[in-house]
């Protein structure tokens, strides 16, 4: 194992924090386009939502990873 159990919970801890920002900061961002009537503006938040969408996609991605992890480390310890 590369990290403690401790150490993978924490990082899931931020991990689920991010994500929420990020999906939070999506949302914000698409409403703000709406609401905009300047063209240009309109575009910049529909391309900041994007964005974040993203980033809570490779966030959520991370998540998986690390309770995949999570998961490899219960089976070991069980085996003992």
């Amino acid at each position: 194992m590369k990290k403690s159990f401790l150490e993978l919970l924490e990082e899931e801890k931020r991990v689920v924090f991010d994500m929420k920002y990020f999906k939070n900061s999506a949302i914000d961002f698409l409403n703000k386009a709406e609401t905009e009537t300047d063209p240009a503006i309109k575009e910049s938040h529909k391309r900041i939502a994007s964005d974040y969408e993203e980033k809570a996609m490779k966030a959520e991605e991370n998540l998986l990873q690390i309770r995949k992890e999570m998961k490899q480390y219960i089976s070991f310890i069980e085996t003992l």
